[in-house]
């Protein structure tokens, strides 16, 4: 995972981590994340 390319100055490195969580993880996780 080359998340560390997308961390910027205003912490944009948190969405990729919790996009990327998000899509990988089950349905459940999805409810979840809402």
């Amino acid at each position: 995972m080359n998340l560390e390319r997308f961390v910027g100055d205003d912490g944009s490195l948190v969405l990729i981590t919790r996009y990327t969580c998000r899509t990988t993880s089950s349905p459940k996780d999805d409810d979840s994340a809402s």
